[in-house]
């Protein structure tokens, strides 16, 4: 039969484990993933405008992975429009890449009709770090086209990163320490335009790439030594009764044998 003394190995690690956990969490407060698109065509001789739009949203934390796109045509005009989304929401991983893009044509010889078209892929989460955590932001925003991407990092502190590229591509690359509190991250690309303005034809086009990865650095000893002495003492001063027996069993000198007369 197993004594107390050899059941407390296994549960003092136990007890490290769980303040480790505790420290390390992070909670998922509230998330706003979505993808839309609208293009339209309108004449302005016969008053004539023919629209379509779509969006999707995710509905939880899991994965969420979205392709919309319309297209509208008439008077020799189209209206194409797409947005795309990829993101996974984890404890110690946050990542997300998307892109949207519009193509617009008009008639080169008319002045009536324009083509109107709007992308976005958006994300927007904030989550609660309950202990400190070192932390990377890596990624990209790149505009190939007339267009925008974005990307925010704020938190108790402040902004921890913010950064738009609206005609060039922008390299994402931070590392630091987050302390516990509310974060909210937030990244999109929108791609909207209208022609004919100076030119017959537009194309518009955003991306973005970008991952937070959190290592939580915990303190482990202060909570530990605690959880131990309230688990393992059964009264003030009092250790285990395996372990009580073997400290007395230790002081005391051994007996000498008797030696058969």
């Amino acid at each position: 039969m197993k004594n107390s003394a050899s059941r407390m190995l296994p549960a003092i690690g136990l007890v490290f484990l769980c303040a480790a956990l505790a420290d390390a969490s992070t909670i998922f407060v509230s998330q706003d993933r979505s993808t839309s698109v609208s293009g339209e065509i309108h004449n302005a001789n016969t008053g004539q405008t023919t629209t379509d739009q779509t969006s999707e949203s995710a509905p939880d934390v899991s994965p969420f992975q979205s392709n919309v796109s319309v297209g509208v045509g008439g008077d020799g005009s189209l209206a194409f429009v797409r947005a795309i989304q990829n993101s996974v929401l984890e404890p110690d991983s946050i990542s997300t890449d998307g892109s949207s893009f519009a193509l617009l044509l008009v008639p080169t010889d008319s002045t009536a009709v324009t083509s109107y078209g709007v992308a976005m892929s958006n994300f927007d989460v904030t989550f609660e770090l309950t202990g400190t955590a070192a932390f990377t932001l890596t990624g990209q925003l790149q505009c190939v086209f007339a267009g925008e991407a974005a990307a925010t990092l704020t938190g108790p502190a402040g902004v921890v990163y913010d950064a738009t590229a609206t005609t060039e591509t922008v390299l994402v690359d931070v590392a630091g320490t987050l302390i516990p509190g509310q974060y909210r991250l937030e990244v999109h690309a929108l791609a909207e335009g209208t022609v004919p303005l100076d030119a017959p034809s537009g194309a518009f086009q955003a991306l973005y790439e970008i991952e937070l990865a959190l290592q939580p650095t915990v303190s482990v000893q202060p909570a530990s030594w605690a959880g131990v002495k309230s688990a393992y003492r059964s009264g003030p001063d009092r250790l285990p009764m395996g372990l009580a027996k073997a400290r007395v069993r230790s002081g005391q000198p051994k007996r000498a044998r008797k030696e058969k007369s």
